[in-house]
């Protein structure tokens, strides 16, 4: 777990408007686009803190592995996540009413962290290098 620790910025992204748009938030399609994220992973004892900032915002969620967590979905919407390590891949599933909403599996290949999301059909994602 201690090579998703640090800072990565956003270097490239597919299918970001689809991701948008299932969950009714196309509207944000240009404010997503206009800058990359920059990814911030930490860790304090059995705790770890993922920051996303963009365009002046951010998220901030603190989660132990294999525990679950209070969590957003990008329309706003409270639910539950949990994080779980599988050799190199970071899965996180984030559920509301025992349904799978999103699943996201951070990974590294090469040098790059590679996230992979998943909302029902549609599969979009993004590339960050370690800074």
């Amino acid at each position: 777990m201690d090579q998703f620790i640090g800072k990565f910025v956003q270097t490239s992204s597919n299918n970001m408007e689809g991701y948008l748009t299932a969950f009714g938030q196309a509207d944000k399609i240009p404010i997503y686009n206009s800058k990359p994220r920059v990814l911030e992973v930490s860790k304090l004892g059995a705790v770890y803190t993922n920051k996303m900032f963009t365009n002046g915002c951010s998220s901030v969620n603190e989660f132990e592995l294999d525990k679950e967590f209070d969590a957003t979905l990008p329309d706003g919407t409270p639910c539950r996540a949990v994080m779980t390590l599988d050799g190199n891949r970071l899965v996180e599933r984030r559920t509301r009413r025992g349904i799978i909403e999103i699943e996201n599996i951070r990974e590294f290949v090469g040098n790059e962290l590679r996230m992979t999301i998943t909302i029902g059909s549609v599969i979009s994602g993004m590339t960050f290098a370690r800074q």
